[in-house]
């Protein structure tokens, strides 16, 4: 879904500067011209050219090309003043643009579907990214007794731990989990980021199986300190209120001390479920900051794969 945005930017590029500045300049004495030369046919003296007035139908004819010739003069000149000004103005603050994306981004490739897929495809991983407010909640635990364990399953699920690092599986359950949460930042990754991220001892992905169907997944990180993070937490939406993510994240949180961990600790934020936080500090996380920034998100809905057009969970 598109929405209107307003983007702060440094400053503009020349070439930009000068073609706006040009175009307007060359459309608006082109119009202004051409009504001069609705005069001109009626025999009013208001159009000249080399000192002599143009009249009648050679008026009216000549009028758009005059306008033309005079507001490219005039353009080149106003944008050498416009671009001075803008660079000097971005010294001292930033430029607002409005972002409204056009029709055209929604539409089709006339290729095919190989081409339409690539180019969304392409679209998601280079979104032109916005600015939006986020809150980001911050919960530790800092001792296992704290822990408060959800009761069983709805719904039994098996746990696997991922034991061989396997990019396509992590970037499924990354797009797949994350796509209606806003989970961006690692689309753009390649082959050689994901292995470099996985391969790594104090990394761990276990994914949780509801029939043989991949319901959920986690990733710890133990890190310095005796920290252990959980890095990564959710469920497919299909799994999503089905009475398994309380029993999920007892798992992980679980899996996470027996790292060895001295402190476990998760941050959430505005752009995930409602009950992400409530279902945190239920199982004994406690808030240790919040923060509230300005984060660049895309400028649509994101998708677990291009044109899926997934109904929101």
């Amino acid at each position: 879904m598109n929405r209107t945005a307003i983007l702060d930017i440094a400053r503009m590029r020349g070439a930009s500067i000068f073609k706006l500045t040009l175009m307007g300049s060359v459309m608006g004495c082109t119009l202004i011209m051409s009504v001069f030369g609705v005069g001109a046919l009626f025999g009013l003296e208001i159009l000249q050219w080399n000192e002599q007035y143009v009249t009648g139908i050679k008026g009216l004819v000549a009028s758009p090309f005059i306008g033309a010739f005079v507001g490219l003069l005039f353009g080149v000149f106003s944008a050498v003043f416009v671009y001075v000004g803008l660079r000097f103005y971005s010294l001292f603050s930033g430029i607002s643009l409005e972002y409204i994306p056009s029709n055209h981004d929604n539409q089709p490739s006339e290729k095919g579907t190989t081409d339409r897929g690539e180019q969304q495809d392409e679209q998601e991983e280079n979104a032109l990214l916005v600015q939006d407010a986020v809150i980001t909640t911050y919960l530790e635990m800092t001792d296992r007794s704290a822990f408060q364990p959800a009761g069983p399953p709805a719904i039994d699920f098996q746990l696997v731990q991922v034991e061989l690092p396997c990019p396509e599986l992590n970037r499924f359950l990354y797009t797949s989990v994350g796509a209606d949460l806003c989970w961006y930042s690692r689309l753009p990754w390649s082959y050689a980021q994901w292995l470099a991220y996985l391969d790594r001892p104090e990394l761990e992905t276990w994914v949780a199986y509801v029939s043989g169907t991949p319901a959920g997944y986690f990733e710890l990180e133990r890190q310095s300190g005796g920290n252990v993070e959980i890095a990564y937490f959710g469920l497919m939406p299909n799994f999503i209120g089905k009475g398994i993510g309380g029993a999920l994240l007892s798992e992980a949180i679980a899996r996470a001390w027996d790292m060895g961990a001295k402190r476990v600790w998760v941050h959430t934020c505005s752009l995930d479920h409602p009950q992400a936080c409530q279902n945190y500090q239920a199982r004994g996380f406690t808030v240790f900051k919040t923060e509230e920034s300005l984060e660049e998100l895309p400028d649509h809905n994101l998708e677990p794969w291009p044109g899926a057009d997934r109904p929101p969970a």
